[in-house]
């Protein structure tokens, strides 16, 4: 997907979000090359390029284990299969968080939208700086897509703590 949209952009010019029609046919090569392949015939399919997302993505904030040091920010994992999605699962004690793209600086940021399902792409200091709220400590699954600007942050199946300890009597 990644590659088909940079060609989209970068070789045929087309515009981010709106539809581009390509006319594809499909080759086939048989064993080394000396047999003779197939062509199927052209056939017309629309195609809707993307503007390019991060490939890296960290959380930080006051919820967070690394705090506000946007230099010892969390990394999220991206998605091997859907571009623009990335996964994180942590314990998040009560406080607030925000994702940055770039380890060491606050912009551009990934902060919470409209409601806490969405983000917004700040990428200035004048823009709205709305972060997530977590209010019970617990571990959390956090699974976020850039391209469509949602999340979702939902309680894991997880124990709070890896170790329990008992001391007394």
């Amino acid at each position: 997907t990644g590659s088909l949209n940079t060609l989209l952009g970068t070789y045929w010019n087309a515009a981010p979000n709106k539809a581009f029609a390509l006319e594809v046919r499909v080759y086939t090569v048989i064993g080394d090359g000396t047999a003779k392949g197939d062509t199927s015939s052209p056939i017309i399919i629309n195609v809707t390029p993307y503007t390019p997302v991060s490939t890296s993505l960290y959380i930080l904030g006051d919820a967070t284990a690394t705090g506000w040091d946007a230099n010892s920010a969390d990394s999220l994992i991206p998605d091997a299969t859907i571009p623009g999605e990335f996964h994180y699962t942590a314990t998040l004690t009560p406080g607030q968080f925000k994702f940055i793209s770039t380890r060491g600086s606050f912009l551009p940021s990934y902060n919470q939208g409209l409601d806490s399902s969405h983000l917004f792409y700040r990428t200035t200091d004048t823009q709205a700086d709305d972060k997530f709220t977590i209010t019970s400590a617990n571990v959390y699954n956090i699974d976020l897509n850039l391209i469509s600007l949602t999340i979702s942050i939902t309680k894991a199946a997880a124990p709070l703590y890896s170790k329990l300890w008992i001391v007394g009597d």
